[in-house]
């Protein structure tokens, strides 16, 4: 049976994991219980999940092709639709996507080896095309561990309805 360790979000640095393990997000040093699977030496997977949202926002394709896998697949929170890394940097790149502001919350990671799963919400908007849009979701990232870097192989958002009333 794999060992599954589990980080909660306390606060903006702060992460506390079942077996009272801590660490700092961005420390740039090997945290213990990251380096015991021997994945991701320096960088624990939520600070990749951060990197990638500021690269989306400052829609950087050089820091989002090093941290997607060769075989990253979205699936997109607007459509469903299923988008390669390919379409997803040239979107990113053109300007056809914009994104303004992406705000996680709830985060949580599930690790497995050298793999992590990591859940949570956002609110994010920007602009598709020249029509701005505005989401609310929840979202899983798959990340692998590569070459001792976290990197995000799969992506998928689901729309959080709007409560009335």
């Amino acid at each position: 049976m794999p060992r599954i360790l589990s980080w909660r979000q306390r606060s903006r640095r702060e992460y506390v994991g079942k077996e009272n393990d801590r660490t700092q997000a961005g420390q740039g040093r090997c945290e213990t219980h990251f380096s015991r699977t021997g994945a991701g030496c320096g960088v624990n997977p939520l600070s990749a999940d951060k990197r990638f949202f500021n690269a989306l926002i400052a829609s950087d394709t050089q820091v989002l092709g090093r941290i997607l896998t060769d075989d990253f697949i979205l699936i997109d929170v607007m459509s469903g639709s299923e988008i390669t890394k390919p379409a997803f940097l040239a979107a990113i790149g053109s300007g056809q996507v914009k994104f303004k502001a992406i705000e996680p919350a709830d985060n949580r990671v599930r690790l497995y080896q050298t793999t992590a799963i990591i859940t949570g919400r956002t609110q994010m908007n920007g602009r598709l095309g020249d029509a701005p849009f505005t989401s609310n979701s929840r979202y899983t990232h798959v990340f692998v561990s590569q070459q001792n870097e976290w990197r995000l192989a799969t992506a998928q958002g689901t729309p959080i309805a709007a409560t009335t009333g």
